[in-house]
């Protein structure tokens, strides 16, 4: 090999050494960039996920909110139904003590009134006998 040719090899492989050297900086700069965003984005995922498990405590708590007050409204409600049985029994009993004593009384009545029907057949028939004779 001449001198010349020698010193292009050496010249070429130099150029090699820089341009590899430049390629692994730029990939090494590259790395560290997506190093970088790859972090970035770790931490707002961690903060989504935070946000999300404050976002599931607070649906939590709103549903056991609502099911505490559904409860105390179904007890509400429970306890009205019960007074409206109540006032509802005490007026059946009433009507019924109402209706047993108007019975009470047409019984009386009817019976007064046979009574007198006996009476007055028994006066008619006196009457009619003592026509006849």
């Amino acid at each position: 090999m001449t001198e010349e040719g020698a010193s292009d090899l050496v010249g070429k492989i130099i150029n090699d050494l820089i341009n590899h050297q430049t390629n692994f900086n730029n990939l090494q700069t590259k790395f560290f960039e997506e190093k970088k965003r790859n972090v970035n984005l770790e931490k707002k995922n961690q903060s989504l996920e935070n946000e999300l498990s404050e976002i599931k405590k607070k649906i939590q708590k709103t549903n056991s909110d609502n099911e505490n007050k559904i409860a105390k409204i179904n007890s509400v409600n429970e306890n009205k139904i019960k007074v409206i049985q109540l006032e509802y029994e005490k007026k059946i009993k009433i009507l019924d003590k109402i209706f047993y004593n108007y019975n009470l009384k047409i019984f009386k009545k009817t019976r007064k009134l046979i009574f007198w029907m006996e009476k007055l057949k028994t006066y008619v028939m006196y009457m009619i006998k003592n026509e006849i004779n």
